[in-house]
């Protein structure tokens, strides 16, 4: 018996699609923290998740970066050297 399946969308695009998401343990290497440490941004609403199944969750790099760019304080440019006079 074989069974077809209609793809709706490019295996190209499936595949893109499938390269962002992360699980805890790859989003926590990602942002260099501990699993504990993602689990406690999500459960303060910083870092948000996909609940594919009550028991599989994903995170979205993209999400990930974005998370970080709304945490980040300071700026990102050289300043220049205190001089003394």
């Amino acid at each position: 018996m074989v069974i077809l399946i209609r793809m709706e969308q490019p295996i190209e695009k499936i595949t893109t699609i499938h390269a962002e998401l992360l699980t805890i343990s790859e989003a926590a290497t990602y942002l260099r923290v501990t699993t504990r440490t993602v689990r406690n941004l999500v459960s303060r609403g910083i870092i948000p998740q996909i609940k594919i199944t009550p028991k599989i969750v994903r995170y979205r790099k993209s999400d990930l970066d974005r998370s970080l760019s709304k945490l980040t304080t300071g700026t990102a440019e050289k300043s220049e050297p205190l001089r003394i006079p």
